[in-house]
C-alpha cells in the first residue's frame, strides 16, 4: 500500500500475500473483531476484513463516510457493512454511538473461554462528508462549549466528547463482563489533525508544526495511552520512539505469540519497555516517508530529523490551530477525569488510586512546551531539506542543515537506501464499474464474479460520473484496541 491511500472506486487493496495481525491472532485462538474503518481494499470480497483474519466486521470500507447517512462518493453510495452485507438499520443514527453500541454488545456476548481481540477504528474525529463536523445536537454542543470562541471548535469538542464517552462505555462493559482485570487497552491516533485546508476538522496540533498532510511533527507525531494491570510502573509517560508498524509485533507479543515467527518485518516489539517503562529504546530510527510519486520525505535517527516539504510553496507546513490554554478556557477538570466511566471501572479493580496530583503531574510531563511563534516558522519551508534537533526543538523551528552538512548527507543516503528498497506505488484510476448507482446506490465488491460487467466507456458517455479522491494521507482516525487474554 505504498503511496497515496485508496481512492473511492479504486480496484486495489493490501496484497493478499501479506499476513495481518488478526490472522496471526486467530492462530493463537483469539476471537477477532473489527468495528469502524477498513480502507484496505474492497473491490473483491477476498480483500475485505472477514477474508483477512477478522471473525466479524461492522463498519465502512472506504476512507470516511457521513456520520448519519454513511454515504460517500460522487455519485453517492451507502457504505455501512456487516461482514459482506449492507446494514441499513443504522441509517440516520450517529456513527460514534453506533460503533460504540456494537463494541459493547460484542463484549457483553463474548464467550470468556476464548481470548478476544477487539479493534474499534472510529470515524471520529475525521471530517464528515457534507458537513465537515457532525454532532447529534449542534445547539446543545454550542451551548455546552460556549467558552470556545470558534463555533467549529465547539463542534470539534463535542465530537471528541463523544469519543470520550465511547471509551468509557467500552471499558465499563469490560469491567461488567469481569474481564477488565486481564485486558490490555490501547488508545491511539494515527496522525495529527487537519487544522486547515482539504478535509479540515479544526483540530489543533499546537505547538507542533504542520498538519496531517505533512511529515512535520504536527502531522506524524501522534498520542497514545496504554493500560493494563500487568504494567509494573503505571502512571508514567513513555518517551521512546514508536512507529505504527511496531504495534504489529507488540500486540502479537502481548497475546503470547513468538515475535520471531513473524519473519522480516519493519516493526519492533515495544512491550518489554512499555511493561516496565524502562530506558531501553528498541527503536532509534524510523522512516516517515520516502518520495516516489510524492515529493515529501522525512526520516528520524536518534534526535535528528530530516524533512523535505510537501510542496514547493510549503503548503500546510506552518503553525496552525489554538493552544487551548488560558482565558477564556476553564482550568483542567481533574474531577471530570476521576468521575469518568473509565476511572470508575479501573479503580473498581483496586489496583491503584487516581489522585488529582497524579493527573496534573502526568499532564505536565506529557506537555511539550516550545518558545515558538507562528512567524518563527511560517517562512522557513523546506523545498530542499531541513534538519531539526527534536530533543531541543520538537517544534521544528530552527533548520540546522547548514550547520551539520555531514548529518544531512548521512540521512539523505538512508533515504536513498529506503527508496530503492521500498515497494512500488501501485495507485490506479478509479474503476467506473464500481459506480454505486449500479448496485442500489451502495458500495459493493464490484469485481466479484457475481456482478455483471458493463462497458465503462458506455457508462461514461451516459452519465456525468465522477469519483471523489480520498486524499486521507495518514487519515485522522482514533483506534481503540482491546485484548482479553485467558492467561
Amino acid at each position: 500500500m505504498q503511496g497515496r491511500p485508496l481512492m473511492i472506486g479504486e480496484p486495489r487493496g493490501l496484497p493478499l500475500e501479506e499476513t495481518l495481525l488478526p490472522q496471526k491472532l486467530s492462530d493463537l485462538g483469539y476471537v477477532t473483531r473489527l468495528i469502524g474503518k477498513w480502507h484496505l481494499g474492497s473491490h473483491r470480497s477476498e480483500y475485505t476484513p472477514q477474508r483477512r483474519g477478522f471473525d466479524s466486521f461492522f463498519g465502512y470500507w472506504n476512507g470516511f463516510v457521513g456520520y448519519f447517512d454513511y454515504k460517500i462518493g460522487d455519485p453517492l453510495g451507502y457504505d455501512l457493512h456487516r461482514d459482506l452485507n449492507i446494514s441499513w438499520e443504522e441509517n440516520g443514527q450517529y456513527a460514534t454511538d453506533v460503533f460504540t453500541r456494537e463494541a459493547v454488545q460484542l463484549i457483553t456476548l463474548h464467550d470468556t473461554n476464548q481470548p478476544l481481540f477487539l479493534m474499534l477504528s472510529h470515524l471520529a474525529v475525521h471530517c464528515g462528508r457534507e458537513k465537515p463536523l457532525e454532532v447529534p445536537n449542534p445547539a446543545e454542543s454550542t451551548e455546552r462549549f460556549s467558552y470556545i470562541s470558534d463555533v467549529n471548535r465547539r463542534m470539534y469538542a463535542a465530537m471528541i466528547t463523544k469519543v470520550d464517552d465511547s471509551v468509557g462505555e467500552i471499558v465499563l462493559a469490560l469491567q461488567r463482563k469481569g474481564i477488565l482485570n486481564n485486558t490490555v487497552i490501547l488508545f491511539l491516533s494515527d496522525n495529527g489533525a487537519q487544522t486547515v485546508g482539504e478535509f479540515q476538522n479544526w483540530g489543533s496540533n499546537w505547538p507542533f508544526r504542520g498538519v496531517k498532510f505533512t511529515t512535520f511533527e504536527g502531522g506524524v507525531r501522534g498520542v497514545a495511552a496504554i493500560w493494563s494491570p500487568s504494567i509494573r510502573n503505571p502512571g508514567s509517560v513513555a518517551q521512546q520512539l514508536i512507529h505504527i508498524t511496531d504495534w504489529y509485533p507488540t500486540l502479537y507479543s502481548i497475546a503470547g505469540g513468538n515475535v520471531s515467527s513473524l519473519g522480516k518485518i519493519d516493526g519492533v516489539d515495544q512491550w518489554p519497555s512499555l511493561l516496565d517503562n524502562t530506558v531501553v529504546k528498541p527503536r532509534n530510527e524510523t522512516l516517515i516517508n520516502v518520495a516516489q510519486a510524492d515529493v515529501m520525505e522525512a526520516i528520524i535517527e536518534g534526535k535528528w530529523k530530516l524533512v523535505k516539504s510537501t510542496t514547493k510553496s510549503g503548503e500546510y507546513d506552518g503553525l496552525y490551530g489554538e493552544d487551548g490554554r488560558g482565558s477564556p478556557s476553564p482550568l483542567y477538570n481533574t474531577t471530570g477525569v476521576t468521575d469518568s466511566l473509565v476511572s470508575k471501572a479501573i479503580t473498581s479493580l483496586r489496583l491503584n488510586s487516581l489522585e488529582e496530583t497524579t493527573i496534573l503531574q502526568l499532564r505536565k510531563r506529557a506537555t511539550i512546551n516550545c518558545d515558538v511563534q507562528r512567524g518563527d516558522v511560517q517562512d522557513s519551508y523546506c523545498p530542499s531539506y531541513c534538519l531539526f534537533d527534536l530533543d531541543n526543538d520538537p517544534c521544528e523551528s530552527e533548520d540546522l542543515a547548514a550547520r551539520y552538512p555531514d548529518r544531512v548527507k548521512n540521512l539523505r543516503s538512508k533515504l536513498e537506501y529506503y527508496r530503492k528498497e521500498s515497494a512500488p506505488e501501485l495507485n490506479r484510476p478509479a474503476d467506473p464499474n464500481s459506480n454505486p448507482s449500479l448496485f442500489n446506490n451502495t458500495w459493493v465488491c464490484w469485481r466479484d464474479d457475481k456482478y455483471v460487467r458493463i462497458d465503462s466507456s458506455d457508462l461514461s458517455s451516459k452519465s456525468d460520473y465522477k469519483f471523489l479522491s480520498l486524499h486521507t494521507f495518514l487519515s485522522q482516525i482514533l483506534f481503540l484496541c482491546v485484548f482479553y487474554s485467558l492467561v
